[in-house]
């Protein structure tokens, strides 16, 4: 009976760190989630009400890029579309 909760002791030590880093993904994973979810609905506000520009998107895509940390360069990628 000591042999198998010392087993399930050190199993427990083995994998907390594993837990903990897949809690911290999940969790940034939902913060991520939560912002994209904000600006789309005040996106899609704006459009309805045609206040949505050519400006406001070059913006938005900003804020995006700084909140959720993306390495693109949104400025040269919206020029090439337009």
């Amino acid at each position: 009976m000591v042999s198998v909760l010392a087993a399930l002791m050190s199993l427990a030590r083995f994998f907390k760190p594993i837990f903990d880093l897949v809690v911290k993904l999940l969790s940034w994973l939902f913060y991520a989630m939560m912002v994209m979810l904000a600006v789309a609905s005040w996106v899609l506000k704006k459009a309805r009400s045609g206040e949505l520009t050519e400006e406001l998107v070059k913006k938005i895509r900003l804020f995006l890029d700084k909140i959720l940390g993306f390495e693109e360069d949104f400025e040269e990628g919206f020029e090439d579309t337009a």
